[in-house]
């Protein structure tokens, strides 16, 4: 991802993952994590322009509502995580279900990279907001709806990228 000119790698949002309370030190991040306590505040820095983690004082950051929301997006993209009720994919034209159950991202991943289903499909559901309410509803997920609301991942494309990018960050 990139912001400005500044390439943002996968392991800085991992420390968004650390904020358990709401609330971390750079000691308590430096400690967990192995990390220089200068690289931990540049992190974090970038995180805060973001709008992700707020200063509140000396070495105390905080996560922003923003931050709380992609904190529990992070937690929906791990594969573990299970939605409430899959998402079955039909034939637009017909409302045939296609034999597919999708449980959650890793596998909604799989699916529209490998195209386990046609793309044209996997755009129509997209198009009418059928995958939208889903990740609303079934996933429980405001981040990446709200996203998605907004207009700002326009095709399945920019969808597989997105999950993409971010399953890097929960990777273990």
């Amino acid at each position: 991802m990139v912001i400005g000119d500044l390439q943002i790698k996968p392991a800085f949002y991992r420390l968004i993952l650390l904020f358990r309370n709401d609330q971390l030190s750079v000691n308590d991040v430096s400690r967990e994590t192995g990390l220089l306590a200068s690289s931990v505040k540049k992190y974090l820095t970038i995180l805060e322009k973001q709008g992700l983690v707020e200063r509140k004082g000396g070495n105390i950051y905080v996560l922003t509502s923003k931050g709380k929301m992609f904190r529990d997006f992070l937690e929906k993209i791990k594969p573990e995580y299970r939605a409430g009720a899959p998402y079955i994919f039909t034939d637009p034209s017909t409302g045939t279900p296609i034999p597919l159950e999708v449980k959650n991202y890793a596998q909604l991943y799989a699916v529209l990279k490998y195209e386990l289903i046609e793309k044209s499909i996997a755009e129509e559901h997209l198009r009418r907001g059928y995958l939208l309410e889903w990740i609303k509803n079934g996933l429980k997920d405001q981040h990446l709806a709200e996203k998605l609301e907004r207009g700002e991942l326009k095709s399945i494309e920019d969808l597989i990228k997105y999950l993409e990018f971010h399953m890097k960050i929960v990777k273990t």
